[in-house]
């Protein structure tokens, strides 16, 4: 997956980070959930490189499949399915069966199954990453149940959280990660 220019020039930045959860912040539009995803996919990947995810392992393409077993993304419903990303067998269940509209936020019961993701040992390396996107889409419970697993998380877990509006997003919250400013693209990135 191409990355645009400013998000590659940043993911060669954040490369070597270090540290166990990364907020990613910038106006809408900015790319965000691709640079978290491209953050994901070279945490996960077989043969990363400086530049990233090498794009060719078995690993990658489970990412870009949205099969990774080390990999847990939490997205409200409507932004899943806006994004063909699969949804759990019970939510799919409750909004299939119409007893339920798919959620504009991150679900309690969605974070619960990440913690849980979290306590396991990684399936197909030594690493596994949860996503969190539209962090600011995460209410005070979801948040608070994510708060123990990102104050002290397993060894082998990282975070990366995007957001549009960081100060929508809980202080306990923002206090357990690294910030990272989205960079804005300079006009010649962006013309056709």
């Amino acid at each position: 997956m191409a990355l645009a220019p400013w998000l590659q020039a940043q993911l060669e930045r954040l490369h070597g980070h270090r540290g166990h959860a990364l907020l990613l912040s910038g106006a809408s539009g900015m790319g965000q959930f691709d640079l978290a995803m491209a953050l994901a996919r070279l945490w996960l990947c077989d043969q990363p490189s400086a530049q990233g995810a090498c794009g060719e392992c078995a690993r990658c393409h489970a990412v870009d499949v949205h099969t990774h077993a080390d990999l847990a993304v939490l997205m409200p419903e409507t932004e899943a399915l806006a994004r063909d990303w699969p949804l759990s067998p019970k939510a799919q269940d409750a909004i299939d069966k119409k007893e339920r509209k798919p959620s504009k936020w991150i679900r309690v019961d969605a974070a619960r199954e990440a913690i849980g993701f979290a306590q396991l040992t990684a399936a197909r390396g030594n690493s596994k990453v949860i996503v969190v996107y539209p962090a600011e889409r995460m209410n005070v419970e979801t948040a608070n149940t994510l708060l123990k697993t990102l104050e002290e998380p397993p060894p082998d877990l990282r975070f990366v959280l995007a957001t549009e509006a960081a100060h929508l997003v809980l202080p306990t919250i923002r206090s357990r990660c690294q910030l990272h400013p989205m960079d804005w693209p300079d006009a010649a990135a962006v013309e056709p």
